[in-house]
């Protein structure tokens, strides 16, 4: 799993001083890809989190979803 953390903060800020640009490209691109994935996994959570919160909703009021 890419994770962001201080490090990779820390190479992406080395590149831009090296002015390398192939390198600072590299680290942009997995930051980009790792908050894309942390983005989709949150939403994904979120939808199943909304479908039981609305399940159990239901069932304490006592009511039928589909009606």
């Amino acid at each position: 799993m890419n994770q962001i953390n201080t490090v990779t903060i820390g190479k992406l800020i080395e590149a831009h001083r090296e002015g390398d640009e192939q390198k600072f490209k590299t680290y942009v691109d997995f930051i980009v890809k790792a908050a894309i994935r942390v983005t989709t996994v949150s939403r994904g959570k979120l939808f199943w989190m909304k479908q039981r919160n609305r399940l159990y909703t239901t069932k304490q009021a006592g009511t039928n979803p589909k009606s």
